[in-house]
């Protein structure tokens, strides 16, 4: 119990019944001094939290924040967020066919002037390349050596990968080439 004890009713700041029904409603109901929980309209929120037109004054330090006259705006951590690196198809295609700096797989003189200058024009097609890539490429450096998918290393010692052969899982025909994975 409270110091001072309930609140009646007729204190509180919400809407409640009046006459006949608040006498009504105080018999029925099991705690008489429980409010409705309506808000009486003239006493909520007033003043409404928008009808505060208060400016924002952007907090600044000048002239570290001017980045024409900071010298030192590239060592600023606060500019040092992570950028996102998106590769399109294009590029991931482009990227299969030419190789690394290991090995290029472009080839010398003009040939590979001609191959490198397409590829850097964007006008090359990844499905297109897929199919065309030697088996090597795609299950070397794409895939796993035996074609599986690369995955992150593990601590678990016991995690092996193998494909499953046809007639091990025989869901799929010829004519629907799927690949399952066991783990």
């Amino acid at each position: 119990m409270s110091a001072g004890g309930p609140v009646p009713v007729w204190k509180k700041y919400t809407t409640g019944s009046k006459g006949i029904w608040e006498l009504i409603r105080s018999v029925l109901v099991l705690v008489p001094n429980r409010s409705s929980g309506n808000p009486y309209v003239p006493y909520y929120r007033v003043p409404s939290p928008s009808s505060n037109k208060q400016v924002y004054k952007d907090p600044r330090t000048i002239p570290a924040a001017d980045i024409v006259q900071n010298d030192y705006y590239k060592r600023d951590k606060r500019r040092a967020y992570p950028r996102a690196s998106v590769f399109t198809q294009p590029q991931i295609g482009a990227l299969l066919q030419i190789g690394n700096a290991k090995r290029s797989r472009l080839p010398k003189g003009e040939e590979g002037v001609k191959q490198l200058a397409l590829v850097s024009s964007g006008q090359v097609d990844l499905p297109q390349v897929l199919r065309t890539a030697d088996s090597a490429i795609l299950n070397g450096e794409l895939l796993g050596p035996r074609g599986e998918p690369v995955v992150a290393p593990n601590l678990n010692k016991k995690l092996s990968m193998k494909i499953l052969e046809e007639p091990e899982h025989g869901m799929y025909t010829d004519e629907y080439p799927v690949r399952m994975f066991k783990l």
